[in-house]
């Protein structure tokens, strides 16, 4: 694959070094030489190739800042920023000397991620879970042990209403218009407006009646300009591109839909977002796909992630699920999933495999006692979604479910392992500071007393957040550098 040839440096060049600015023990320098990249470029290469135009960038790069992206929720513009002002960014990118250019247009990000199939994501969460094991955040034998559950990832549209999607398909058979040269008799665009307007101040103040009829008022008028339009079309002879085909029926399916029509369109521009109703008490409806999750029960280290078309049962999801997680992890490590544990939700499935799949039943909570640990994917969930933009959809259709979906484990599963690199960071700083505060001070006759042993009277109490206190071989120096750490690394 043709790349850019990197820049030579010398002792001259006003570049400087990234050996010499960063600190080897950083977390994220430590990430960065888990991870295996040259697996990863083999595997992405040939989705690459750089026959025409000009040169590929490095695959590290866009890998590397993908990874980054999803591990601190960073947006494509907000993390090519911080690229050039971050030089451990730059080294997990894989650069060796400092830059002070931006590496890519925030577009190239885009564009990279539509040419990543479903066998190329799963690739990238793959090294992450090697590097789980790698590091031993994970250990093999966990792998015996998982738990599977679904979510719904919203899609970035509006809320939903009649009234907004037959003013919006107006605006945009409008805009159509003008594109093929059609003079329309009226546009309704003012009109549609205000008919908007009213219908949602009747809904506002329970006018439902006056409501309903400025709602039907406004479904006459996109009626009129779906109608006059095809007409035109079919009186010139007007060749339309897909974009146009695509329009024209998405405004006819959703002029023709009713209340109780399956397969309802929710969005223009997201046609294939459904209405998903997981019973929760704050929202009742949401918009957009189901994803689903395989972690590990003991250290939630997410092992499988997949995006659904529609609205499956989650039932039905099960089967592919575990034997594509089966399948990537006896590739890894030569093991698969010994039990599953799953919710009630699952009842019904047509899974029969090597796999145990235990439901969360009050007589299968007295046999196996590790199904407590079933609820701990929802906190999976959660973090995924408040931290690893999981929360709201920004990609672009059935594709951009499943790259968002698999990236979000992907960071997920990084920002484990760089916890617990950065957990280590922070008490090798601390061990330094303290090593200096004794160095300069320990000889005073003052603050002595802090390398005195402790009082045993004093031994034998607990601290202020009700842990005992621990032995005094180290003095009350060493009690106070356990209390530190307690608060800023453990908070």
């Amino acid at each position: 694959m043709l790349q850019e040839k990197p820049k030579e440096v010398t002792l001259f060049d006003s570049h400087k070094q990234l050996s010499d600015i960063i600190d080897f023990n950083h977390p994220l320098v430590k990430l960065a030489d888990s991870i295996d990249w040259q697996s990863i470029e083999e595997e992405l290469a040939q989705a690459y190739p750089a026959t025409t135009g000009n040169p590929n960038k490095p695959i590290r790069l866009m890998v590397g800042l993908h990874y980054l992206r999803y591990m601190f929720n960073l947006s494509d513009e907000s993390i090519v920023w911080a690229y050039i002002e971050n030089p451990y960014y730059q080294y997990f990118c894989g650069e060796k000397v400092f830059q002070h250019a931006f590496p890519i247009d925030r577009s190239s990000m885009s564009r990279f991620r539509e040419r990543l199939k479903k066998r190329k994501l799963y690739k990238l969460l793959q090294e992450t879970i090697k590097s789980g094991f790698k590091t031993k955040i994970i250990k093999p034998k966990s792998i015996e042990t998982a738990v599977i559950d679904s979510t719904v990832q919203e899609k970035n549209i509006t809320y939903p209403t009649d009234a907004k999607l037959y003013y919006k398909a107006i605006v945009k058979l409008s805009k159509l218009a003008k594109r093929l040269n059609i003079r329309q008799r009226q546009s309704y665009i003012r009109v549609g407006k205000k008919l908007l307007i009213k219908t949602n101040r009747y809904n506002h103040a329970k006018q439902f009646r006056r409501q309903a009829t400025t709602l039907k008022k406004l479904k006459h008028r996109l009626g009129r300009v779906v109608r006059e339009i095809e007409r035109e079309i079919q009186k010139r002879a007007i060749d339309l591109d897909i974009e146009a085909k695509t329009l024209l029926q998405a405004c006819q399916r959703l002029y023709n839909q009713k209340r109780r029509s399956k397969n309802k369109l929710y969005s223009l521009h997201e046609p294939d977002t459904v209405c998903i109703s997981k019973g929760k008490a704050h929202k009742r409806y949401e918009f957009g796909n189901k994803s689903s999750f395989i972690a590990t029960a003991k250290e939630c280290f997410i092992l499988h992630a997949n995006a659904h078309e529609g609205n499956p049962y989650d039932g039905h999801t099960l089967k592919g699920m575990l034997k594509e997680a089966n399948t990537s992890l006896k590739e890894m490590i030569d093991k698969t999933i010994r039990y599953l544990f799953g919710d009630k939700g699952y009842r019904g499935h047509d899974y029969q495999g090597e796999t145990e799949v235990i439901l969360e039943t009050s007589k299968n909570k007295k046999e196996h006692k590790l199904l407590k640990r079933r609820s701990s994917i929802e906190a999976v969930f959660s973090h995924a979604k408040q931290n690893h933009r999981m929360g709201r959809n920004f990609l672009k259709g059935v594709h951009g479910n499943l790259v968002n979906t698999i990236l979000s484990a992907c960071g997920f599963n990084l920002k484990k392992i760089y916890n617990k690199f950065k957990r280590a960071f922070i008490r090798m700083l601390q061990d330094s500071f303290f090593l200096f505060f004794y160095t300069i001070y320990g000889k005073n006759t003052h603050l002595q007393w802090l390398a005195q042993p402790m009082d045993v009277s004093v031994k034998s109490g607990t601290d202020g957040y009700a842990n005992p206190i621990p032995s005094s071989a180290n003095g009350w120096l060493g009690w106070w550098n356990d209390i530190w750490v307690r608060g800023v690394v453990h908070g």
